[in-house]
C-alpha cells in the first residue's frame, strides 16, 4: 500500500477582487491534480 498526504497551507485568505481569477486557477489545478489516478507496475 502506498499513501500520498497532501496538506496545503494559505498565508492569506483575503485577497483583493482582481486576483481571484489567479487564485482559483491554483487552485483548479490542485484540484485537477488530485484527480489522478497513479498505475504502479512492478520493475
Amino acid at each position: 500500500m502506498v499513501t500520498v498526504v497532501v496538506e496545503e497551507f494559505y498565508k492569506t485568505n483575503r485577497l483583493p477582487l482582481e486576483d481571484y481569477d489567479q487564485f482559483a486557477a491554483v487552485i483548479n489545478a490542485a484540484a485537477d491534480f488530485n484527480k489522478v489516478r497513479l498505475v504502479f507496475r512492478p520493475l
